[in-house]
């Protein structure tokens, strides 16, 4: 029972829709008819401007670092053999909640900022220096495709890294669950890797996307 109340809050937790909430805060508007169409971040920076879409950023990544942080002990006392686990799992779940909301009909984001907010509860040292390395990448390129998937795929080659020069180990359960975030990451963008291939990604323009929904 506690395993599966867990599950369900830190589910629940990813499916608070801050990009939804804040557009319509906002403007008033549905910010899945705008700019992209996807509740996350990066397009709330596109429709909403830095300000807000900064905001947006910082409160998915909350939504992670509560699943971890807070909503993980509830169940941890059965789960004591395997210290990393259910932060595991319930982290696993609010990127779930974000991606697929049962708030706003299963249409969320591409949960990367709330897979920030795991990350940097499980591994704080290195999810802060693949942030950097993501901001660094936006700020040269402004394509925030290409940042996410270059930081998704940092965060398991540096922890391994880490494992191999320093011998310390952040265990199997977040070493595989880094893996699978990036495989995700990957598969998410591949619409964002053929535009890419094709040089018709559009780069990260602040809050002037308020028209329509198109493809980015």
């Amino acid at each position: 029972m506690r395993l599966a109340l867990t599950l369900m809050l830190s589910y629940l937790l990813g499916s608070i829709p801050v990009a939804v909430w804040m557009g319509k805060i906002v403007r008033g508007i549905d910010i899945r008819d705008h700019g992209s169409g996807n509740a996350g971040a990066t397009n709330a920076l596109r429709v909403l401007g830095a300000k807000y879409g900064v905001l947006v950023l910082a409160l998915d990544m909350v939504k992670g670092l509560l699943a971890v942080l807070v909503v993980s002990k509830i169940g941890q006392m059965e789960f004591a053999a395997y210290p990393n686990l259910l932060p595991v799992l319930a982290g696993s779940c609010a990127i779930l909640g974000h991606v697929f909301p049962v708030t706003t009909g299963f249409r969320g984001g591409k949960g990367v900022g709330t897979a920030a907010g795991v990350m940097l509860a499980l591994a704080p040292v290195v999810t802060l220096c693949v942030l950097v390395l993501w901001a660094a990448i936006v700020a040269a390129t402004r394509y925030v495709s290409v940042a996410s998937m270059v930081a998704a795929i940092s965060v398991p080659l540096l922890l391994i890294l880490r494992k191999v020069i320093f011998e310390n180990d952040p265990g199997r359960a977040i070493t595989s669950f880094s893996v699978i975030m990036a495989l995700a990451v990957l598969i998410f963008h591949h619409g964002n890797i053929g535009r890419l291939l094709a040089g018709k990604e559009n780069k990260l323009t602040l809050g002037a996307n308020r028209t329509k929904r198109k493809q980015s």
